[in-house]
């Protein structure tokens, strides 16, 4: 009888780690979270999520758990507009943001004129200059 609590105790505790490592934000969720998942299910254009509008109006998206970036107002960071930005760490499936990769090895995407952004901050970015064109997915 006491092999099978222990059993239910390990199986209840793998359970709860398994949770945990799913609620995180696509871009910084570590190996074994949300992206081991698209390594057996790729994302198409049928299945991917994009991340929560946030800023003004809700005419921004996130970038990360902190940044909210729209083409009509920039970015903000670690602002009251970003707040709703936290939620993304609740949300189990990953999502992603339309646009030109831009920054070092074209890990960030180019969020506002000018702006390049991945989940840990911003940067001027020349490549991103002429941006209202090229980006789609933004709320008008």
């Amino acid at each position: 009888m006491s092999l099978q609590k222990f059993l239910f105790s390990a199986v209840v505790v793998l359970a709860i780690v398994l949770q945990g490592a799913l609620a995180c934000f696509v871009t910084n969720c570590p190996p074994g979270g949300k992206r081991s998942a698209f390594s057996y299910a790729p994302a198409t254009a049928f299945n991917r999520r994009q991340c929560l509008a946030c800023g003004p109006a809700g005419k921004g998206r996130c970038f990360g758990t902190s940044i909210c970036c729209g083409d009509s107002f920039g970015c903000f960071i670690n602002t009251e507009e970003t707040s709703v930005c936290r939620k993304e760490n609740y949300i189990r499936t990953p999502c992603f943001n339309s646009g030109v990769a831009c920054g070092i090895n074209d890990k960030g995407i180019c969020a506002a004129d000018g702006v390049c952004c991945t989940e840990k901050g911003c940067t001027a970015e020349e490549k991103c200059l002429t941006l209202s064109a090229s980006m789609s997915g933004y709320s008008s």
